[in-house]
């Protein structure tokens, strides 16, 4: 078993160093904004559904609180 471990170990090792050579950094950064603006952009997207609840709840109380 001790022999495909390394094997293993070896390959592994050749594939990250081939992707490793293949990534441009400029474009992994570039990437990487993308992904920040798009999570930033769904996390606006939840705020705004969230301050909408929290209104129609708010408004919800009130009524109920004049029946009550």
């Amino acid at each position: 078993m001790g022999i495909f471990r390394r094997l293993n170990t070896v390959l592994r090792s050749n594939l990250n160093s081939l992707l490793d050579r293949a990534e441009e950094p400029e474009k992994l950064i570039a990437q990487t904004v993308r992904d920040m603006e798009d999570q930033l952009r769904q996390a606006r997207r939840e705020l705004l559904a969230t301050m909408g609840t929290a209104k129609r709840l708010a408004k919800k109380r009130g009524e109920l609180e004049e029946d009550a």
